[in-house]
């Protein structure tokens, strides 16, 4: 499950700066981009309930300098691990 989720999570890593603290319409794009990756493999209903799920956790954990640092070519591992894991809390929202 755990590979499952740095696939659909990754590409977010990159597009996360741009969403420090869920600005506008921030947190919505954060959503749409991952249930596009997710319901390749999921239903768009469960893939929705996991993106939001997921969005709320990555907001209690990350800061926003954290968001930000994640910016550049490449995303720090430890950041990455943290994005993941407060993801994988959300994962029964697939099952």
């Amino acid at each position: 499950m755990k590979r499952h989720l740095i696939a659909f999570l990754t590409p977010l890593a990159f597009a996360l700066p741009a969403f420090a603290d869920w600005p506008d319409n921030a947190r919505e794009n954060f959503v749409a981009e991952c249930v596009e990756t997710t319901q390749l493999e999921h239903s768009s209903v469960k893939a929705e309930t996991f993106c939001g799920c997921a969005a709320d956790e990555v907001a209690k954990d990350l800061s926003t300098e954290e968001l930000e640092a994640m910016g550049g070519d490449a995303v720090d591992p430890a950041i990455q691990e943290r994005l993941i894991a407060a993801a994988e809390s959300c994962t029964s929202e697939l099952e």
